[in-house]
């Protein structure tokens, strides 16, 4: 049987049950087998399948998690998908985003389109237009306009590793030369 709160009941403290269906309340803890939000808030959510549209979540543990413009902090799930939102930090097996702005991805496998992301952390990306400060995967597949990839990673760490040691060598001649 659904649980269902609407605008009647705006602040709830917590929620569990098999269907939770919420629409424009705010609830602190969450605990379902689906939960469907729709112009609602929530601090921490955790459920097998979780569908947002046009919400906020601190915090989501989720096996699938469908988000339509919503704002996410942290989000971890098996399958992630998500459209015209805003996410602080991902960690999925699986993560399709479009039209988003995500802090950072760690996923095994992601589809990004015409997204922006601070770091990117795959095994394989799919992209049809992503813009990231630093991209680390093991392989690429479309444009991605990365401030800092793979190669440029390893780059900045040997010059820098090459810098550092010198820099150490050379004080240690130096002192040695006092003694």
């Amino acid at each position: 049987m659904p649980e269902e709160m609407e605008k009647g009941s705006n602040k709830i403290e917590a929620v569990s049950g098999e269907t939770v269906n919420l629409s424009q309340v705010s609830v602190r803890e969450m605990h379902a087998e689906l939960v469907r939000m729709s112009n609602s808030v929530a601090y921490e959510v955790t459920a097998d399948e979780m569908e947002m549209r046009r919400g906020a979540i601190l915090q989501v543990q989720a096996e699938n998690l469908d988000n339509f413009q919503g704002f996410i902090g942290a989000a971890q799930a098996q399958q992630i998908n998500s459209s015209q939102s805003n996410i602080g930090v991902i960690k999925s097996s699986y993560f399709d985003a479009s039209n988003g702005q995500i802090g950072a991805v760690f996923s095994q496998s992601a589809t990004l389109q015409n997204s922006q992301s601070g770091l990117v952390f795959t095994r394989e990306i799919q992209s049809n237009g992503l813009r990231a400060g630093l991209v680390l995967s093991g392989r690429i597949e479309g444009p991605v306009e990365a401030y800092i990839d793979t190669r440029r990673a390893l780059l900045i760490g040997l010059v820098s590793g090459i810098t550092f040691g010198s820099i150490l060598l050379a004080i240690k001649l130096l002192i040695s030369r006092r003694d």
